[in-house]
Order: structure tokens, then sequence, then C-alpha cells
């Protein structure tokens, strides 16, 4: 493992652990109403507000370590925010779809995002979730 790698991981590591204090307890949510909460590149739809601050907290470290680990750098903030519907429970699964635009320059830019992830709470923070941001990153 090289220098920068060891140091993505271990950035990683402590951005998690101090984003998402006590997960080894798994879903302490509360039911009732819906969640909603804005984070800087994401707004996150879950069944009460604990289970969407998680996915927002974990959305955000995921794009930060991942783009540094794929493009060797971290992305700018969005034009506009991913919206992410959560369900919690059944089998694992998620989708991620936008639609790019092109500028006169010939560069593009995605627009109108959509991620929907589902699963078991703790599957849904360490494996569909990062996956769906992986879609975003690319």
């Amino acid at each position: 493992m090289s220098a920068r790698a060891f140091q993505v991981c271990c950035l990683y590591i402590l951005v998690l652990g101090f984003a998402t204090p006590g997960l080894a307890s798994g879903y302490d949510g509360l039911e009732g109403q819906r969640g909603r909460i804005e984070s800087r590149n994401f707004i996150v739809y879950a069944s009460d507000f604990r289970l969407a601050s998680k996915v927002s907290q974990r959305a955000e470290a995921y794009r930060t370590s991942l783009a540094i680990e794929w493009t060797g750098r971290e992305l700018p903030p969005w034009s506009q925010k991913c919206p992410i519907e959560v369900e919690l429970g059944g089998a694992s699964s998620g989708e991620t779809s936008f639609a790019f635009v092109n500028q006169a320059d010939g560069r593009g830019y995605p627009i109108e995002w959509k991620m929907k992830i589902r699963g078991p709470y703790q599957r849904i923070l360490d494996s569909v979730l990062p996956h769906e941001i992986t879609h975003t990153i690319f």
C-alpha cells in the first residue's frame, strides 16, 4: 500500500469514526415522522431524522474519501444537491440516475440527481451507500 493510499484510508476511518458515533449498536432511530436533512451535496429522506442524519453524514464522508481514492482530489460542491431516498428493510439494493448538460466549452455537468437505497440498516451504511456514491463520482 502506498503512503498516499494509507493516508486516505486513515482519513476515511477517522472521518467515519467521528461522523457516526454509536453505529456498533445498530439502528437506534425513532419511529414516527419522516426525516429530511440537507447537507452540502445531498438531501436525504428517510423514515426518521436520525436515519436521515446518519445517511447524510456517511454520504458526505464517502463522497470525499472515494473521490480522493479514485481521482486524487476532492470534488467541488455540486451545483444541485443529490436527493437520497432511504428505505429501511428488505433486500439490499440501490439505484442512482442523473442527466448531463453540455456547456458551450464542451464540458458537461450532471443535473437531476436521484438516488434510492434500501436494505438493512448496516448494509445501507457500509455497502449500498458507498456503491451508489461511487456512481456519482464518475
